[in-house]
């Protein structure tokens, strides 16, 4: 009885072990059609204890995404890429920090009028608010983290490893992901 059961769990076993990388291809393709970062932060932000995919796996199903998904996002008129000549940051790290902001989800973010304020910072990359209104502005973290997403789905391209871009989520607040 030992001897053939043995081999029939081994036989298991290596069936799903050969199973598993064409199920996790196969998740990969299907998550990749249509992604977005935008509504990737708006989802952890609706619901931040539910499964999502992390970070790394954000950038994984955006890279595996047909270039032709990439090209269909329209250049919005509140988006500008590499425009102020600030250095740009990581890719990683600036996912890390959208992450990081959709988490706080509905908690607000308050920008001062002075000089702004740093949202979020990692690694090599730095989520900053700036408002013209003289009351500062606050705002759900979730809004910041949209608009941090909106840069990258606008901004990067597969293949690339670094982002740098500005967005405007209303008239008063710009906010700026770079290094």
């Amino acid at each position: 009885m030992v001897r053939v059961s043995l081999p029939l769990a081994l036989g298991a076993l290596v069936s799903f072990t050969i199973a598993t990388p064409v199920a996790a291809t196969q998740n990969l393709e299907e998550a990749s059609k249509g992604f977005r970062f935008e509504d990737w932060a708006n989802a952890i932000a609706a619901n931040p204890d539910g499964e999502h995919l992390s970070p790394e796996e954000a950038i994984q199903v955006f890279n595996a995404a047909d270039i032709q998904d990439h090209h269909q996002v329209a250049k919005r008129d509140d988006v500008t890429c590499n425009s102020r000549g600030l250095p740009r940051a990581s890719l990683a790290d600036s996912v890390t920090c959208i992450n990081q902001l959709a988490a706080r989800g509905s908690a607000n973010c308050h920008i001062p009028y002075a000089g702004g304020a740093t949202l979020c910072q990692f690694g090599l990359a730095e989520i900053h608010g700036a408002t013209v209104n003289r009351a500062g502005s606050v705002l759900p973290c979730q809004t910041f983290a949209a608009s941090a997403g909106r840069i990258l789905d606008i901004c990067v391209r597969p293949g690339d490893t670094t982002v740098q871009g500005n967005n405007h989520p209303n008239q008063n607040i710009q906010i700026t992901l770079a290094q």
